[in-house]
């Protein structure tokens, strides 16, 4: 009992800081450890864009499943509560970056489907309904890693009504992100010349998104509970509790809509003396 008392004060008492406490480590996430390697790893790959033709379409394909590849991995690290980049990834391949692009396609086929049998009031509120529910998108599609999850906006809305009015906060947040790498791509254009402009660009649109990545991942690691998601770093932590994967099998079987197996799974660990021991 004592023991079990003190884990979950352990895991109240390290409850995840809220994300809007953490905007300047969230900005600059991506200018500190393995997340800056990479974005320097990258800028410094994307001067072979000079070469010409066909070469050109290949190493930006290439850069492109790079940088999403490893967008994804902090996006998954981020959401397992760690707060320090992942050291591998950018070098891999990620199959969630395929269904990244399958999913751009269906959204832009859903927007204009909408506009043709709408007109632009259905263009305009199909964007936006796009727009609000694709940071929802990207979780799934990184954390479940299934397209058809990702463009099921049931799944999305049930996460927003899950987490709250914060879903609409971390929404506005990643809009000010965004907004601000755009806006230093204007700047670069306007003002900066040719060498440094295309390197900017590049910084520019690379912390954008690596920063949006992680918001996102530390957004499902700071209503992990809410979302039903478990961390992998605090799996350590409920093992401490040994009725708590009983707990969880009945919830299970409530959710599933078997509320007599839950029923008759607690009375049958209760009678044996399992959950807790003697």
């Amino acid at each position: 009992m004592e023991d079990r008392f003190r884990a979950r004060k352990v895991a109240a008492q390290a409850a995840p800081a809220p994300f809007w406490t953490r905007i300047p480590a969230i900005a600059t996430y991506p200018l500190r450890g393995s997340a800056l390697y990479a974005l320097i790893a990258l800028t410094l790959c994307s001067a072979l864009l000079v070469l010409p033709g066909i070469l050109k379409l290949v190493v930006l394909g290439v850069l492109g499943m790079a940088t999403y590849t490893y967008a994804f991995d902090i996006l998954r690290h981020s959401a397992n509560g760690e707060h320090d980049a992942p050291r591998r990834g950018y070098n891999s391949f990620d199959s969630a970056v395929l269904r990244l692009i399958l999913l751009a396609f269906a959204l832009g086929i859903v927007i204009v489907a909408a506009g043709v049998i709408a007109g632009k009031p259905g263009l305009t509120v199909a964007y936006l309904a796009v727009q609000l529910l694709l940071p929802g998108m990207m979780i799934a599609l990184a954390i479940d890693g299934s397209l058809r999850r990702a463009l099921n906006p049931a799944v999305s809305i049930d996460m927003a009504l899950r987490i709250g009015w914060p879903y609409l906060a971390a929404y506005g947040l990643l809009y000010v992100i965004q907004g601000s790498g755009t806006a230093a791509i204007f700047v670069a254009l306007k003002y900066l010349p040719p060498v440094v402009r295309e390197l900017t660009i590049v910084v520019a649109s690379i912390w954008s998104l690596f920063a949006s990545f992680h918001l996102m991942g530390y957004l499902v690691y700071q209503y992990h509970e809410e979302l039903g998601y478990e961390p992998s770093r605090g799996i350590a932590l409920q093992r401490e509790d040994p009725d708590q994967r009983l707990l969880d099998e009945a919830e299970q079987f409530v959710r599933d809509g078997h509320s007599d197996e839950a029923f008759q799974a607690l009375r049958g660990a209760l009678a044996c003396g399992e959950p807790g021991g003697a």
